[in-house]
């Protein structure tokens, strides 16, 4: 479900995928809590990463959106609490929002699998092939697009006017951008990919459909 569909939106919204992790290097997939909230966090090229990710946002918009009076929220898992982590204190924001909302996409039985089985899980997707899905416990794209759009409607209960920064995964964020561009989230691998350490505003299009 996409609970922001047709809604105008009142804040603005950008999306920072975490930097390179220890799990990435390895190419291994990491995506249950147990492993990924105290384990497998950024590499030093991550770290950087992310860092020069903030500094080119905010000498490209001459610090205007992404500033200390930023909104953050951040999935709780390791890479993504570090880079949330390096963006504050870039921002020089002093408060980081985690939630569950913006975990990564589970992968069931692919956990701790080469990543080469991510192609696998996008193929299925891509022929909504939930069945194969469901054998192998991975949430499908509908459960992944119903939490962030609900995190987006939460948020706008709370705040008016403010530039939120959410920091979270690919297929977790690349998701998020279908509900914004009103698409069916199986088609989030159809969008640009958000490459390690990207920044980029959700457009809020869903209104306009």
């Amino acid at each position: 479900m996409n609970f922001i569909k047709n809604k105008k939106l009142k804040n603005k919204y950008f999306i920072l995928r975490h930097g390179e992790s220890d799990a990435f290097k390895l190419h291994l997939v990491l995506s249950h809590p147990e492993n990924g909230i105290s384990k497998f966090g950024l590499t030093k090229k991550g770290i950087e990463q992310v860092r020069d990710s903030i500094n080119k946002f905010i000498i490209k918009n001459k610090g205007k959106y992404l500033n200390k009076e930023t909104v953050i929220y951040s999935s709780d898992f390791k890479r993504a609490t570090e880079s949330a982590e390096v963006a504050s204190k870039i921002l020089k924001v002093n408060n980081i929002n985690f939630t569950e909302l913006l975990r990564e996409r589970n992968f069931g039985d692919f956990e701790n699998t080469s990543d080469e089985n991510y192609k696998l899980v996008w193929k299925w997707d891509k022929s909504f092939d939930d069945k194969s899905l469901k054998k192998l416990k991975i949430e499908n794209t509908k459960n992944v697009q119903a939490r962030t759009s609900k995190l987006i409607l939460n948020l706008e209960k709370i705040y008016s006017n403010k530039s939120i920064l959410l920091v979270a995964h690919c297929d977790t964020l690349q998701i998020l951008i279908t509900a914004f561009k009103n698409k069916l989230p199986n088609l989030h691998r159809s969008i640009k990919k958000l490459e390690l350490g990207e920044i980029r505003e959700l457009k809020n299009l869903s209104k306009y459909k």
